[in-house]
């Protein structure tokens, strides 16, 4: 692994930890447990903020994974790629198990 490589892990971690903190701000809105219904409202609202998040970090990501250039190309690679998981996988995973976190 390159120190491009490298950074774009550090990078995906960043926007994961971030995406996390936004999750769980908007259900805890108010600092209290929500009924299902507003938890499955505000959850959507987080995921929709996380997606457009991720979306902006695609295209900015994009010209760098275009460009000849090798050494940035695996940084732009690995970022898109970490941040597509985190937000396919990982955020909806993490909005059930902070669910299942709250209804106890």
């Amino acid at each position: 692994m390159d120190l491009p490589t490298i950074a774009g892990l550090i990078a995906v971690v960043g926007t994961g930890i971030d995406q996390l903190v936004v999750i769980t701000d908007e259900i805890l809105h108010e600092g209290k447990v929500p009924s299902p219904n507003l938890y499955l409202k505000r959850l959507s609202r987080a995921l929709g903020i996380i997606v457009v998040a991720a979306a902006t970090v695609l295209i900015a990501m994009l010209p760098l994974a275009l460009m000849d250039l090798s050494t940035l190309k695996g940084f732009a690679i690995i970022t898109m790629m970490g941040v597509l998981v985190g937000v396919i996988v990982t955020r909806p995973a993490y909005g059930k198990i902070i669910m299942e976190i709250l209804s106890e």
